[in-house]
């Protein structure tokens, strides 16, 4: 599935900008053969022109990606983040056969604080803690799992209790509100959620800190129509105006 939405981003831009500008450019050809003696017909020229401008976002936003994966890869967050990680997780390794539990701790603890919900940094660590049996910070780390086994949650409860079981105290704890991972499966959002309408709005509890987590969560949770419509209205209004272009040439024409 991962793989399938890289696929669908990687593509994206050529439907928004190449497909949709072909299909202005193909609409104005078809205004000037039906409305050729008919002033409506500037629409046309207006539709081919657009359609160009569209056409030639796409070919820039390629080359742009083109040219920036060659000379500056590292604009590829994500790219960067993963080889970063399995460099520093390599380390951890060596640290902890070495038996250097704190340096291994160290090292993540630096990358969360880099990539602060990257949550496969956050299970390293919790399983490092583990071999420390410092529960309590094992279990901090181990909050959003989206499976504990009868250990983990032992962790978590620990955790838990360690905060009296405040549900704004393990929300300040456990992630960036800032920075929600897009990537955080729905078990991670539903826990985070279920703090969130846990938290009474009052005193302290109206900190952006609430506020932030709320807005993400929204946007994370939202329907797939939600979603949709707010991330490609600008092709659905163009998709729009090009059945309206045709309807209304189909009805001067007669």
């Amino acid at each position: 599935m991962k793989k399938l939405k890289s696929i669908i981003y990687k593509i994206e831009p050529f439907f928004e900008h190449v497909g949709i500008g072909l299909l202005f450019i193909k609409t104005g050809i078809y205004i000037l053969d039906e409305l050729h003696t008919n002033f409506f017909a500037i629409t046309g020229l207006i539709s081919i022109f657009w359609g160009g401008f569209q056409i030639l976002i796409g070919i820039i936003i390629y080359v742009v990606v083109i040219l920036a994966y060659i000379f500056k890869p590292e604009s590829f967050i994500h790219i960067k983040r993963k080889r970063i990680v399995e460099s520093v997780l390599k380390r951890v390794e060596k640290d902890l056969e070495s038996g250097n539990i704190q340096k291994a701790q160290d090292r993540l603890h630096g990358l969360i604080s880099k990539y602060p919900n990257y949550l496969k940094i956050k299970f390293e660590l919790a399983g490092i803690y583990l071999l420390d049996k410092d529960y309590v910070n094992a279990g901090r780390y181990l909050f959003l799992k989206p499976a504990l086994n009868k250990q983990e949650r032992f962790c978590v409860e620990k955790f838990k209790n360690s905060l009296g079981n405040n549900p704004f105290q393990i929300l300040k704890k456990i992630s960036s509100p800032s920075q929600i991972d897009r990537e955080f499966v729905q078990s991670s959002k539903s826990k985070i959620a279920e703090l969130v309408n846990n938290i009474k709005v009052e005193s302290e509890k109206k900190s952006w800190i609430v506020k932030n987590y709320s807005y993400y969560l929204h946007e994370l949770n939202a329907p797939f129509y939600q979603r949709f419509f707010h991330n490609h209205k600008d092709v659905i209004i163009q998709i729009i105006i090009l059945i309206t272009l045709i309807c209304l040439t189909e009805f001067l024409k007669k």
